[in-house]
């Protein structure tokens, strides 16, 4: 990436008048593609997009005027470059990083402005001949004195003994650097009955962050672990959330996705009575993470589904604003279905839609199925996974609301749109911005000599009115794939949306994959330098977790990959500049790592030990 920064320049009345007269005419229309209204953290940065058209009868070459604070990056599938070359009617993409450590107190209000360039060698702007960005159109960027949330990438390692311990990192200046809090793997913070335990994922929102996973105590019982952060420095294991667990509660407990939004934070899950009846688990803090409860409506038997006969576990939440979901799974004694918990009220109650279990809405060859993704943004809201059909093949499952959960719908081009010559697919996670939804997993391609696993993503762009399948995920594969591949995060941020997961070089090896959209899911590509430029001491095995989260032009996908001596290690590939460019941070697997640490990485595993 080419990253040009832009420095103030005054073209004085004359130049400021003719830039009136240029818009009106149109010369080139400037057209966003994301919003263009954008608060910027004190240490952030964020992107906004245009569509640059050139309308006039000839070639021209253009360059934008400067912007105070306001870099171009050049990067990018048909972006413009700087300066760019446009044809009649020919189109590129203008993309713009804002700043916030060097945005002016007062913002930016207005531009851009793209002109022609003088020409003979001189690319400087032509003030008789440029057009800017209608009114509507324009730039309306301030700063917020607020600073950026930290970054958290959770998972688990192996210390001296053989069992297993949290993993934690956090980064305070989007990702630049990175520090392993010891609070998070030291026994005189950890719970005092602790034995071992992991970390599944993290949220953040203003001061607040918490972890969410599961430890084994000292009788042989897991139970839910959660760590708390008031200040993104220290970190506690807030003691209520072990010690005063639902009067049912016997074991297997564990909290597998927390969701914190403005001061409301939930973590889902899962806990075992005496008779191994599995019941859904939620934690709730309305107040930033002071205080805790468990909600009963969640796992009281009257709440949940009238044939619920247990086997259930709240896999994935999302909350934004008043809105909290959480979705999974509950055995309704023959088969498998769907689970999802819904509040309106910031968690002060909770509610299991009928339509989202019952055969009403269920897809008509419904046989067993779970939720294994939960995501929100505003009044929208999804649930993602996968359903066995009378078959025996399984297909995508896909639920999702306008309302903020009043009604659901599963929409049918979901399972009509799918790739041809597909016999299985799933969904394992998702993410909605705005209007732009997500959900990511695999299919099973029979179209080769021998079935293959393919990446699957399908988009919304509308708030989940209608749905597409973008076949550059599937047919556009890094150039040393050697069948099978599969993603398991999802995170979009306004018009940013990566999926991560991995993919076979041969049978007995795998390879990091990471596909990136800047365009709200429209297109979509593969970074080479995601599977090229591994860290130095990579020799096999590298692949991303669930843990994958992007903010505004910060991107991260965390997992692991194992060294030259076998062992397995962090792997943590990051964007600072909206997916243009990426790197793995040396610090992850730098002395900052825990003293104890012997193998481990960002990444879910089953044994704990």
């Amino acid at each position: 990436m080419i990253k040009h920064y832009i420095n103030p320049v005054f073209f004085g009345i004359l130049m400021g008048s003719t830039y009136i007269h240029a818009a009106s005419q149109a010369k080139f229309t400037i057209m966003p593609t994301t919003p263009t209204t954008v608060q910027v953290a004190a240490n952030g940065t964020a992107i906004v997009r245009y569509q640059i058209t050139n309308q006039t009868k000839i070639t021209r070459i253009l360059i934008m005027t400067p912007i105070a604070s306001i870099s171009q990056t050049t990067g990018g599938v048909n972006a413009c470059a700087n300066p760019f070359m446009l044809t009649p009617k020919q189109s590129c993409f203008l993309t713009l990083q804002l700043n916030g450590t060097t945005l002016p107190k007062a913002g930016v209000h207005g531009g851009p402005v793209v002109c022609k360039t003088k020409g003979a060698g001189d690319n400087s702007p032509d003030a008789f001949l440029c057009s800017q960005a209608s009114q509507a159109n324009s730039l309306q960027i301030s700063l917020s004195t607020a600073t950026s949330l930290p970054l958290v990438p959770v998972g688990a390692y192996r210390a001296s003994g053989a069992s297993f311990t949290p993993l934690l990192a956090t980064s305070l200046d989007n990702g630049s650097t990175w520090i392993y809090p010891t609070a998070i793997y030291n026994n005189a913070v950890l719970p005092t009955n602790y034995l071992n335990g992991r970390l599944h994922n993290s949220s953040c929102s203003a001061a607040t962050c918490v972890a969410a996973g599961q430890y084994r105590d000292t009788n042989g019982i897991l139970r839910p672990l959660l760590a708390l952060s008031k200040n993104s420095s220290t970190w506690t294991y807030p003691a209520f959330l072990y010690t005063n667990l639902p009067a049912n509660f016997a074991s297997n407990g564990a909290l597998f996705s927390p969701s914190c939004s403005g001061a409301t934070c939930i973590a889902s899950g899962q806990f075992e009575d005496a008779d191994a009846t599995r019941f859904p688990l939620l934690a709730l803090s309305k107040n930033g993470g002071n205080s805790w409860s468990y909600p009963s409506a969640i796992y009281n038997s009257t709440n949940l589904p009238d044939n619920f006969n247990g086997g259930a576990s709240l896999i994935s939440s999302s909350c934004d604003g008043n809105i909290c979901i959480a979705a999974g799974v509950y055995s309704a004694g023959d088969s498998d279905r769907p689970l999802l918990a819904v509040s309106r009220n910031a968690g002060s109650s909770w509610t299991y839609p009928a339509a989202i279990y019952s055969n009403i809405l269920l897809p008509a060859n419904f046989s067993s199925g779970s939720f294994t993704a939960a995501s929100c943004s505003g009044n929208l809201c999804l649930a993602a996974g996968y359903y066995n059909r009378s078959t025996s093949d399984t297909r995508p499952l896909l639920a999702v609301t306008q309302n903020g959960g009043s009604s659901w719908s599963y929409p049918n081009a979901i399972l009509t749109n799918l790739p041809t010559n597909t016999t299985d697919a799933s969904f394992v996670n998702a993410s909605c911005s705005g209007s732009v939804c997500i959900a990511v997993g695999s299919y099973t391609d029979n179209t080769e000599p021998q079935a293959i696993t393919r990446p699957l993503v399908v988009v919304s762009r509308d708030k989940g009115i209608t749905w597409k399948y973008p076949s550059s995920i599937y047919t556009n594969l890094p150039r040393n794939f050697g069948g099978n591949a599969f993603f398991s995060g999802a995170s979009c941020s306004g018009s940013l949306c990566i999926a991560s997961g991995y993919y076979n070089v041969s049978i007995d090896s795998t390879r990091p994959l990471l596909a990136v959209s800047r365009d709200g899911g429209l297109t979509w590509t593969y970074p080479a330098s995601i599977y090229s430029k591994l860290p130095a001491n990579f020799i096999n095995n590298a692949s991303f977790s669930y843990g994958t989260y992007c903010r505004g032009a910060i991107c991260f996908a965390g997992g692991k990959y194992s060294d030259e001596t076998g062992t397995p290690r962090p792997l943590l590939a990051l964007t600072q500049n909206g997916g243009l460019t990426w790197t793995y941070p040396s610090a992850i697997n730098g002395t900052g790592l825990p003293g104890n640490f012997m193998s481990g990485g960002f990444y879910f595993e089953e044994d704990e030990g």
